[in-house]
């Protein structure tokens, strides 16, 4: 049960304790609506006085909303409740920041995608709801009036204020991803904060150490989740704190809220793939937060509960369309917990395996992405990566030519994708209406195989990634043998799918597609999309 103090009529919320990570969540939506109207799709009412409207830091994760950027953006604005970590406006020393007043900017997580996409991320929907967060009630979407007219519309009026009494009002924090999406542009110079481990895009390059944490070298993350990222900063400040015990005459640490704990811990899982070396995706950054929250998490709490909780699993129907199939939370909680593992202070732990299995399944689920719709499956995981070439003119003048192209993460192999009704026609419509020229669909999947002998077969899986590259014949064609020769490209050990090959797949006349097979399963979407971007500048 959320147990909230309010100070004021206002948007000034207190506790004496630390508010839960659901309350928290909660409270912020709760607070921009009393600030701006009581309902969220009328115009934001306003002060007079600039100096007394709301300042507030608007953490986002990337366009392809994915656990980590949702579930990251969440987690980063408790952890900055916590601690009070605010950074400064972009270009902007701290004698004239805000901070140097005492003026805080309240940290506003935004959900990136559209408020009808989120059943889609149904291991998001699951992780989020056993984590006690309503995802209808609770939370802002990029699409809702109040974020686009107002949190992403400058934070105030530039006609009555100047560009840095806007900037002062409303700064950016970019989670999982180091650029700005293209329709945020005009908003370019708030970004105030990078967190992300995908390679540095080299924009927004007033926001500097410490406010730039790119985790990003060589070709290589140097963690599998931005989660680890907010995990660490959480654990710097939990190793900076002491309170006092009462049963003592010492100090002792404060343990980690179970609801945030069980969020963080499940993306970081879901992005290593439970720490699996085959996989090759989890780093002893990430295994060293995953012991981080096993271990100085509060579970006990997330099992007693005032009030029982019921939460809602989203799955697919036969027809395809999606149902609910409500079920006790206790029951869902006590799969994960109920095995658990003693960590030898008679303390109850979360299964990693299990946790992990069932995240994973609710994420990738067969019979969930064949019965998704074509357009679905491109949409569900999807970025777009814009471009630049400098063309020489007379003069030795220089100039940019921009273009773009999206690549689409899907949970199939790459044959069931081919099989979709109509997908040819809609990839093309897809690229038309995200404005890109080049389409990478990047399937991973895991597939069964069996060790030992006959007598002694262990069943077990293993990842699989393939490609289909869909565009205009010419630029397809010298895209493959870019992929098959170019020595950036080698690690990524590319070869032709021969099966079916132009047989599959109906395009128009000058489109042209092609089927890879990747042989090294450690080459995600961070890998392949710096050396696609590579091959178009």
């Amino acid at each position: 049960m959320r147990a909230l103090n309010s100070s004021s009529s206002n948007t000034e919320f207190t506790t004496t304790t630390p508010m839960m990570f659901p309350s928290h969540i909660s409270l912020v939506k709760e607070s921009i609506r009393l600030r701006f109207s009581n309902d969220l799709t009328l115009p934001p009412k306003r002060n007079d006085d600039p100096d007394t409207d709301p300042k507030y830091n608007v953490i986002m994760g990337n366009e392809a909303g994915d656990a980590d950027s949702i579930i990251s953006a969440l987690g980063l604005s408790y952890v900055k409740s916590l601690s009070a970590q605010q950074p400064n406006p972009p270009e902007m020393d701290t004698a004239t920041s805000n901070n140097s007043n005492n003026e805080v900017h309240t940290p506003v997580p935004i959900v990136s995608i559209l408020r009808e996409d989120m059943p889609l991320r149904r291991d998001v929907v699951n992780l989020l709801t056993m984590a006690g967060i309503n995802i209808e009630q609770d939370l802002l979407y990029l699409d809702d009036a109040i974020v686009q007219s107002t949190l992403l519309g400058g934070g105030v009026p530039t006609t009555r204020y100047s560009d840095a009494d806007a900037m002062n009002h409303t700064i950016i924090t970019l989670v999982d991803h180091n650029k700005l999406r293209s329709n945020l542009w005009h908003l370019e110079g708030t970004v105030a904060e990078i967190i992300d481990h995908h390679t540095d895009e080299g924009f927004h390059t007033t926001t500097t150490t410490p406010n730039r944490e790119i985790a990003f070298s060589d070709r290589t993350a140097l963690v599998g989740s931005t989660c680890t990222l907010v995990t660490e900063r959480l654990q710097r400040f939990y190793d900076n704190e002491t309170t006092p015990d009462p049963t003592t005459t010492g100090t002792t640490t404060r343990p980690v809220d179970p609801s945030l704990g069980l969020a963080l811990l499940g993306v970081i899982l879901l992005d290593t793939v439970n720490m699996c070396d085959d996989a090759g995706k989890g780093t002893p950054r990430d295994d060293a937060a995953i012991r981080f929250l096993m271990t100085c998490t509060d579970w006990k709490r997330l099992l007693e509960e005032d009030e029982p909780c019921r939460v809602t699993l989203a799955t697919a129907s036969s027809d395809g369309a999606e149902r609910e199939s409500s079920s006790s939370l206790d029951s869902v909680r006590k799969s994960i917990f109920g095995i658990g593992v003693d960590n030898g202070n008679d303390d109850i732990v979360p299964d990693r395996t299990m946790l992990y299995n069932h995240l994973r399944d609710s994420r990738s689920d067969e019979s969930f992405w064949r019965e998704m719709s074509a357009r679905d499956a491109l949409r569900i995981d999807y970025k777009r990566f814009e471009t630049s070439k400098l063309i020489k003119q007379e003069g030795g003048i220089k100039s940019t030519t921009n273009g773009a192209f999206g690549l689409s993460s899907v949970l199939l192999p790459v044959s069931s994708i081919l099989a979709k009704h109509d997908f040819g026609t809609t990839a093309v419509r897809y690229m038309k209406e995200t404005d890109v020229d080049f389409l990478g669909l990047l399937s991973f999947v895991m597939v069964s195989n069996a060790r030992g002998g006959d007598s002694a077969v262990v069943p077990s899986t293993s990842p699989r990634r393939e490609m289909l590259l869909i565009g205009r014949t010419v630029e397809v064609a010298d895209m493959v043998r870019y992929l098959l020769e170019d020595p950036s490209a080698s690690f990524l050990e590319i070869a032709v799918e021969e099966e079916g090959a132009g047989s599959l797949l109906s395009l128009d006349d000058g489109w042209d597609y092609k089927w890879l097979a990747q042989g090294n399963p450690k080459g995600s979407r961070k890998q392949v999309a710096p050396i696609i971007g590579d091959f178009f500048t």
